[in-house]
């Protein structure tokens, strides 16, 4: 059925005009309003985050014009959208910018209305291109429409612990308040959680995949009681609005309670998902800086540095471990490079399996370690050295590694070990290739139809 244009219907009243007095004359401010719960250090003003795409100002103007700006100015509708809940595609990643369309504020607090919104999509159809984009938006605005009938139906069961189909779960949910800190804080020692959850702190959004995670987490894995956490999300949310908050918690986060929580991770969709929205970990790095210095892999699982070392996978200088076995193998390619350099093939390899195969990391490791190849090892040192060499089929005698390099990264002090045992997927690299090279593809397509727009050419339809 046809969605009735906004602009047609003449309103109808049923009763005279109501008229109230008229509030404070100044919007109070934020510390009058917050009391004592105000900290001045977490106070943005009126300053943007370096690290978000956007700081919201309210009222109609300011929605309009990112409307104007989204579709028209940036043409990013139909090029760059990829959708609250289209997370299956690897080619579209929701963790890049532009990716979100970011009007939620101004829907939630009636700024922008969605038919407004509705018709604006529909001529851009007209008017630009239809594509898997265009459609998508009008299925987020009907899922929208989703949780306000469902929150009607469920009527006030969304906020009873058990949800409107009252899940009773085979363990007794928790009020751990130091979990649950940790957790609000961004804190939990998997990095795809804390990036939104240092994001919803510091901005009041994320996206809707890292809420939906997160509160898979604390379910499944925390088995914490999830009214807590929907009460912060509604406490911090720029975009709270009561039916999409608590609906989602019950319809979308409530059945991962069918899970046993056993202090070992079983949402694997943080790390599935990871790697195929954040296959660089671009995003994490922007929001949990102290990562920064890692490679991709390992700043997504950031245990896997020193998986055998004896306190438990940690190693305080960043790298990973060297296993005891001294059995391990290295892409010939990059071991090659840095031979050609002048390396040697025993230390260029332990650098490669240090830095988890990435040539310029091993290269400035091995650098580093210039001026201290002269050390002699111990005794456990010369062990192992002899089995690398073995590994690769040389004389064991040969001299062995040198004490690494003291400064970075210390995992542990820097970013805290995970609250629960982690574990991590197989073939991790290779999901990691193949979401990079989908995403360069449509990347590609996005920049070559822009350009035959600035050439005054017709516009390149994107493929789905």
């Amino acid at each position: 059925s046809a969605v009735r244009a906004s602009h047609l219907e003449t309103p109808s009243f049923k009763m005279a005009a109501v008229h109230w007095s008229r509030g404070d004359a100044e919007v109070p401010s934020l510390q009058k309003v917050m009391g004592s719960a105000y900290r001045a250090d977490l106070d943005p003003g009126e300053e943007q985050d370096p690290r978000a795409e956007i700081r919201w100002v309210g009222g109609e103007t300011a929605a309009l014009q990112r409307v104007q700006q989204y579709l028209w100015d940036e043409d990013s509708l139909g090029l760059d959208y990829v959708g609250a809940t289209m997370t299956m595609d690897p080619a579209k990643s929701c963790m890049r910018d532009r990716a979100m369309s970011k009007f939620s504020p101004w829907l939630a607090h009636g700024c922008l209305s969605p038919r407004k919104l509705y018709e604006e999509v529909k001529r851009y159809e007209r008017e630009r291109r239809k594509n898997k984009s265009t459609y998508w938006i009008t299925h987020e605005l009907l899922w929208r429409d989703f949780v306000r009938f469902g929150s009607i139906y469920a009527g006030t069961s969304i906020f009873l612990i058990g949800g409107p189909q009252n899940v009773r779960p085979k363990w007794s949910w928790s009020s751990d308040r130091e979990r649950l800190n940790r957790w609000i804080e961004g804190e939990t020692g998997f990095p795809f959680i804390d990036c939104f959850m240092r994001e919803l702190k510091a901005t009041g959004y994320c996206n809707h995949m890292g809420r939906e995670t997160a509160g898979w987490f604390l379910i499944a894995d925390l088995g914490l009681d999830w009214r807590m956490a929907a009460e912060w999300f509604e406490s911090v949310l720029i975009d709270y609005e009561p039916t999409a908050n608590w609906y989602n918690w019950t319809y979308r986060c409530l059945p991962a309670a069918s899970k046993v929580p056993i202090d070992r991770l079983s949402s694997v969709e943080i790390l599935k998902w990871g790697t195929q929205h954040d296959p660089d970990a671009t995003y994490i790095k922007r929001w949990i800086p102290s990562l920064s210095s890692l490679p991709g892999t390992v700043a997504r699982e950031p245990w896997r540095l020193g998986l055998n070392d004896s306190d438990g996978g940690v190693a305080s200088d960043g790298l990973r471990a060297l296993p005891k076995s001294g059995q391990f193998s290295v892409s010939q390619g990059p071991l090659e490079a840095l031979i050609s350099m002048g390396f040697d093939q025993k230390d260029a390899a332990m650098a490669l399996y240090q830095t988890w195969e990435d040539a310029d990391a091993a290269a400035a490791l091995l650098l580093s370690r210039n001026g201290a190849s002269e050390a002699k090892m111990d005794s456990d040192d010369d062990d192992l050295a002899r089995a690398v060499a073995l590994s690769l089929g040389e004389n064991p005698e040969a001299s062995g590694p040198v004490s690494p390099p003291q400064q970075g990264f210390r995992y542990g002090v820097d970013y805290p070990k995970p609250m629960i045992q982690p574990v991590s997927l197989m073939n991790t690299e290779q999901a990691e290739d193949e979401a990079r090279q989908h995403q360069s593809r449509r990347d590609q397509q996005i920049a070559a139809s822009k350009r035959q727009k600035g050439s005054g050419g017709q516009s390149f339809q994107k493929p789905n």
